[in-house]
């Protein structure tokens, strides 16, 4: 992926020796989840924080289908910790889904990264592993939010096309904004909890 490929290189030198664990890692409930999409079905893990199967004890769902501006189908099921709001959540874990055909791989990630690019001081693109012609997997550093200066974001997305369905399953965590020199020293959050999101999106399949 042109585009991004020196970003790339950049976050994958820093942190060369995370991937191995990343890619072990095992502390994910056993479960996996279906959601129907268009006489399809959408197979993901439950969120990284959700430690019971009592789901509606810990999350809040939002869910909502329509047609977005351009005339294309779109859904849409998010999830965040119980207790918080949908305007002002710390973590947010969801499947977004688009019923349209001929979208290439790489378009979908520059689109994915557009909307970074446009709403953080700085986006950060990194390759979790090399996308293929149906799937890419990948992590996005918003180093600070251009709305509220306070804060920075963590994202990891699985996106897959199948058919006319072109499907993201990702993660999002806020934190303290930070900076592209300090991600020198290591992840703006623990290495656990990066490890086990992007454990739990690489789980995603439509099948």
């Amino acid at each position: 992926m042109k585009p991004f490929s020196c970003l790339a290189a950049f976050l994958s030198v820093l942190w060369l020796s995370l991937l191995p664990a990343i890619a072990g890692a095992q502390d994910l409930p056993p479960s996996q989840w279906l959601l129907s999409l268009w006489g399809q079905t959408a197979h993901y893990a439950p969120p990284p924080w959700v430690r019971s199967r009592e789901l509606e004890q810990e999350v809040e769902i939002f869910r909502q289908q329509g047609v977005n501006p351009n005339g294309v189908e779109t859904f849409i099921y998010e999830y965040i910790p119980e207790g918080e709001r949908f305007e002002d959540w710390s973590e947010l874990y969801a499947i977004y889904a688009e019923r349209r055909g001929g979208v290439e791989i790489e378009e979908a990630v520059i689109g994915i990264y557009g909307i970074f690019a446009n709403a953080c001081e700085e986006a950060l693109y990194q390759e979790i592993e090399a996308p293929s012609r149906d799937r890419a997997h990948f992590a996005i550093y918003c180093t600070r939010y251009i709305a509220r200066r306070e804060y920075g974001e963590v994202a990891v997305f699985s996106v897959v096309s199948t058919g006319e369905l072109l499907v993201r399953n990702y993660y999002e965590k806020r934190l303290p904004a930070f900076s592209r020199v300090s991600l020198n020293h290591g992840p703006p959050l623990p290495v656990a909890e990066l490890e086990k999101a992007i454990a739990t999106v690489r789980r995603f399949e439509v099948k």
